[in-house]
């Protein structure tokens, strides 16, 4: 069995959201599933079987961290799904699921493990924790990307429990001034991905590149669309294409509403944001591709 969550809140997206993804995921994987979607609309119009559960309470409102997606840490919290020790596949809603997600659960052998999407070459991630385990000081984060996640979720409740104590107080830095000072906090809390891959940073694993990808790092390129098109034409470029369980659209160029309205051959431009290392200014890049409507735009008519 496996469990699926997905979280919902604002007005970027709607059930139709949580729908097709529950669709994607009975499309292609056979086994026993339990849906589960958080959402701040307990009556959400979503498919019969999904259950649907509130946002835990913190002690301050929520809607104050949606900014950072902090929100999405409450798949965390003791009691917020209804099993706990069941594998756990964690999906964004603007992911899309082309294969059988029972593929990225069974790589979760070690109840302590979480497992996110890469940032940085998954080999970074296995150098850093094994320089950890031969030298103790060297505890260096590795960023990862939540869009995806497996874990157990009874293991990850004291990460839950954090952030149920820190939340807070980054809406009211009155409430404990020494947490505030918190060394790294300028760089945790800026987003819910940067919060796990801190804290749970002993326990990262990568799901490897071959069954997950970021969809602007895959079919793009910084230079010109056609080095981006050159690339699709390569052999083993399409067969590990083909194999993708999901490929995430984390960015706002590649939003639904948008990419419905991309035409087949189209020429796309993306624009990146590029942080500086320690200062909150970005930078803006662009990368650029050529699309393909049938793969990508049609999903959402599913």
């Amino acid at each position: 069995m496996i469990q699926v969550v997905c979280t919902i809140w604002g007005t970027e997206y709607d059930a139709s959201y949580v729908n097709t993804m529950v669709r994607a995921v009975r499309k292609y994987y056979g086994g026993d599933l339990i849906f589960v979607c958080i959402s701040e609309d307990l009556a959400i119009k979503v498919d019969p079987g999904v259950i649907v559960r509130p946002f835990p309470d913190i002690g301050v409102d929520f809607r104050a961290l949606v900014g950072r997606c902090l929100p999405k840490l409450s798949i965390f919290v003791e009691g917020a799904l209804p099993e706990s020790d069941v594998k756990t596949v964690y999906i964004d809603l603007d992911t899309m699921i082309f294969g059988d997600i029972g593929r990225i659960a069974s790589m979760l052998d070690d109840k302590n493990d979480l497992f996110l999407m890469e940032i940085l070459p998954a080999w970074v991630c296995r150098v850093i924790q094994f320089a950890r385990r031969v030298f103790p000081p060297f505890d260096i984060t590795y960023g990862a990307n939540s869009s995806v996640m497996v874990f157990y979720p009874r293991s990850f409740h004291w990460l839950g429990e954090l952030y149920k104590q820190l939340g807070p107080i980054l809406i009211k830095p009155e409430l404990d001034p020494a947490r505030v000072a918190f060394p790294v906090s300028g760089w945790v809390f800026r987003s819910d991905q940067r919060f796990i891959s801190y804290f749970a940073r002993k326990h990262i694993k990568i799901v490897p590149s071959r069954l997950a990808a970021k969809f602007r790092d895959e079919w793009s390129s910084y230079l010109t669309p056609w080095i981006a098109r050159a690339r699709g034409l390569i052999p083993a470029v399409r067969k590990r294409r083909e194999n993708f369980v999901v490929v995430t659209f984390n960015n706002p160029g590649l939003k639904r509403d948008l990419i419905k309205g991309y035409q087949e051959g189209g020429l796309v431009k993306l624009k990146i944001p590029f942080a500086y290392w320690g200062n909150q200014r970005h930078a803006t890049l662009t990368k650029y591709l050529i699309w393909a409507r049938a793969k990508f735009s049609d999903y959402w008519e599913t």
